[in-house]
């Protein structure tokens, strides 16, 4: 009888404990220099140990430029030789996609050719990198950095983002095509996203056509679809940290929702955003599981950040309970050593 009256005070301990509303505290992000006449226009791109963020922001003139938020302070990235003409909206600017532990971010940017080119900012020394494979005047982004320094992005054989979208995979100074085998020209070709310090990359593919686009991992040289297993959901944005943790996103062209791939078992993430009919979209996550995206709703785009709630201090009444319980087991013990 004192077992089971022991059992159920810590179940009901464990119940009061994990009794937490939500998983995560939403704040929006908001570039304080995005601002035009189609309202705030900021998204939210790679988060790193530190909780350093980058993204985007375009401003009052829609030029675009890449900003990191560290300390709470924005800064404004742009590489040296960026195109800022008004003039030419569809080739201007710059954007940051990744940010490591060491502080090195990638993204891309438009010269004044018009040219889009990836770029490295390893402590304000900036690089041009663009996959010698690709076709002359591909346009190129690099999305992901791992902490030890490899890097992923694609180039879009058409030019500026017109065309097929070939991934790659840039480690020790080589470049490797990263291409989903199920991918189909047609319909977009592969996007690599993401990637960990064990190599595992994220990405899309066939994401020009809602009716068959697909995330995928890449381990090794193996590739494994990734499928939100909801009816008409399809993934939409990929994550991934050290752990192997996939943060992602999905929508059924209505509404979206946020979602975790831990070893193939999947969860939703409750949100503000997709409850209130906004559209959001998974774009980073680091190994304390803080997560970045963007959102999309009547006031412009925005980017938002998730932190874990921290774990739930159990009330003194249900620690009195098991405070109780726990000395109540303990006499148990105590008597049974007496009787033997």
């Amino acid at each position: 009888m004192l077992v089971r009256l022991v059992l159920t005070v810590v179940l009901l301990f464990m119940a009061a404990v994990s009794a937490a509303a939500d998983p995560y505290v939403y704040t929006t992000l908001q570039e304080p220099n995005s601002t035009s006449i189609e309202g705030d226009l900021t998204a939210a791109s790679g988060i790193n140990d530190a909780g350093q963020i980058v993204g985007s922001y375009i401003d009052g003139n829609f030029v675009p430029h890449g900003f990191l938020l560290s300390g709470g302070v924005y800064t404004t990235i742009d590489p040296p030789g960026t195109n800022e003409n008004p003039m030419m909206p569809s080739a201007n600017g710059s954007g940051l996609f990744g940010i490591n532990n060491a502080g090195q971010m990638v993204g891309e940017y438009y010269a004044t050719s018009g040219q889009a080119h990836g770029f490295l900012d390893n402590a304000g020394n900036f690089s041009t990198v663009d996959d010698p494979t690709a076709p002359a005047g591909a346009r190129t982004e690099l999305r992901g950095i791992s902490n030890a320094g490899a890097i992923v992005g694609d180039y879009f054989t058409g030019g500026a983002g017109t065309g097929v979208s070939v991934g790659f995979l840039l480690s020790g100074g080589n470049f490797t095509t990263i291409a989903d085998p199920n991918a189909v020209d047609a319909e977009g070709g592969t996007l690599a996203l993401g990637i960990n310090n064990s190599g595992a990359i994220v990405g899309l593919y066939n994401y020009t056509n809602p009716a068959d686009t697909h995330g995928f991992l890449l381990s090794g040289d193996i590739y494994s679809t990734i499928d939100f297993p909801m009816a008409n959901e399809r993934v939409t944005g990929l994550a991934i940290n050290d752990a192997g943790l996939i943060f992602g996103s999905a929508t059924d062209g209505f509404s979206d929702l946020l979602f975790f791939d831990d070893g193939g078992n999947f969860s939703v993430i409750p949100d503000p955003y997709s409850a209130s009919g906004d559209d959001i979209f998974a774009a980073g996550i680091n190994n304390p599981e803080d997560l970045v995206g963007g959102i999309v709703d009547i006031s412009g785009n925005h980017g938002f950040l998730a932190t874990p709630v921290p774990a739930a201090v159990p009330e003194p009444s249900s620690l009195m309970l098991l405070i109780g319980g726990l000395a109540a087991l303990g006499e148990l013990r105590r008597r049974a050593a007496h009787r033997g």
